[in-house]
């Protein structure tokens, strides 16, 4: 379950994004190179980030914590978009 105010379909799409990425799955975790690879001195060949599939929040060794929207923003998934679909299915059922 993502966590308080954050969209299920938003932390679903970020996560079906890491996947077409080759990230791969541990647990609630896809683990794979940060979304910020400017920050670290090798651009993060070793893969120092993590997306918690259940939360929505995301973790990279060198970077910190992160949240759903800043993630989705750096991907450039419209978490506007994904709220109105998450609706839009809601009021179809």
């Amino acid at each position: 379950m993502a966590a308080p105010g954050v969209s299920p379909s938003l932390v679903n799409a970020i996560a079906a994004h890491f996947r077409t990425l080759g990230y791969r799955q541990h647990g609630d975790w896809l683990n794979g190179p940060c979304i910020y690879p400017e920050r670290h001195a090798h651009e993060d060949r070793r893969g120092s980030f993590g997306f918690n599939v259940r939360t929505g929040y995301g973790n990279c060794f060198r970077c910190g914590s992160m949240l759903a929207r800043d993630i989705a923003a750096r991907l450039e998934i419209n978490p506007y978009q994904q709220r109105r679909e998450t609706h839009e299915q809601d009021t179809a059922a």
